[in-house]
């Protein structure tokens, strides 16, 4: 049997009016702007409208998992990596290594916080961008372009890698036969 296979990519949801990952982050406003202002500085994108979605969640992801202790190491002549000095880890923190140890990680929980704030909050905009959006209108746009389809002789196999679910809720309409699977 013979089968046809329809495949949307990114972006198949922006003639319907819904941002592609450049441009989702458009009307959004963050509590915390120091990361934004960060991520623009690492991606040289030129305003927020610019970033990619995607490589946003991707750093945060990083960000968050990254959180790990300090490692102090000091300089010490003939010990280490070679014979005439080295560097040598430190395994007890004590006095100004404590201090710095305590300050540094003081900060990086700071950050790791803010990032893990700032991702929950991106997560909360992007829900409330796509709830904000009609089914109904995606319906009728994607059914235009498969009325003529014959249903009866063969199954519509659909396969989409859109960030949304904007196809498979567009035909999860009752009244139609259609069927996701």
């Amino acid at each position: 049997m013979e089968l046809d296979v329809f495949l949307f990519g990114a972006g198949a949801s922006a003639p319907l009016g819904l941002p592609v990952s450049r441009g989702f982050l458009k009307g959004f406003k963050p509590k915390n702007t120091n990361i934004l202002r960060l991520f623009l500085k690492y991606t040289k994108a030129r305003n927020q409208e610019e970033l990619d979605i995607e490589q946003v969640f991707a750093l945060l992801e990083e960000a968050i998992r990254s959180q790990t202790s300090l490692v102090f190491y000091i300089f010490e002549p003939n010990s280490g990596w070679n014979p005439t000095g080295g560097w040598k880890r430190v395994s007890t923190p004590q006095g100004i290594i404590k201090s710095v140890n305590e300050e540094v990680g003081s900060i990086l929980r700071k950050f790791f916080n803010s990032a893990q704030e700032f991702y929950t909050e991106l997560k909360s905009y992007i829900l409330k961008v796509l709830s904000e959006f009609s089914a109904e209108n995606a319906f009728n746009f994607y059914w235009s372009l498969f009325k003529d389809y014959p249903f009866k002789e063969k199954p519509l196999l659909i396969f989409t890698t859109n960030y949304d679910l904007v196809i498979e809720d567009a035909f999860l309409d009752e009244d139609q036969d259609i069927r996701k699977e």
